[in-house]
């Protein structure tokens, strides 16, 4: 989870004026590939510029926790699944929804079940067949929901933890 917490930092820190002129001022990030001179090249000064334009600053902020929760999700969903208390709790109603979530977030961020066969609810929210093709993100969770959902889990069915106040 601390990478999920350094990537939200980092979503906020760019946003900040004297953070993201910090950023400008090192010009350009190289993300190595293992093909010769094809290395992803990150142009800092035009990147944080248009992503800190008052125009744009919260839709931005929003595509990027969108994207990143889709991908926590997704990613703790195989860490999930590859546990060995998997098969035991699958069939519990937070299991079901994190399933039906993470299904979503891998097709266009949209639910798509034909029908529900078991109940699939964490805290308050339960998927309901008349949800078909609601989207993910904003409809069913926030941004700051998806920690919940993984915490709840964790606190549940493996090792409590509190990350929340």
């Amino acid at each position: 989870m601390s990478s999920y917490v350094e990537l939200v930092v980092g979503i906020f820190a760019i946003r900040q004026n004297g953070i993201g002129n910090l950023f400008c001022s090192i010009g350009e990030l190289s993300v190595e590939s293992s093909f010769k001179h094809q290395h992803f090249i990150i142009g800092l000064q035009d990147f944080i510029s248009k992503i800190t334009t008052d125009e744009y600053k919260m839709l931005h902020m929003q595509t990027a926790f969108r994207q990143l929760n889709r991908m926590f999700i997704l990613s703790m969903w195989e860490i999930l699944v590859g546990h060995n208390r998997y098969n035991d709790i699958c069939n519990e109603e937070e299991i079901q929804f994190f399933r039906h979530i993470r299904n979503g977030c891998a097709h266009d961020n949209k639910l798509n079940f034909k029908q529900l066969e078991k109940t699939a609810k964490w805290r308050t929210v339960e998927l309901k067949s008349s949800d078909i093709a609601r989207s993910i993100f904003p409809d069913v969770l926030k941004d700051g929901d998806p920690i919940l959902l993984l915490i709840d889990i964790n606190n549940k069915y493996f090792t409590p933890i509190n990350f929340y106040k």
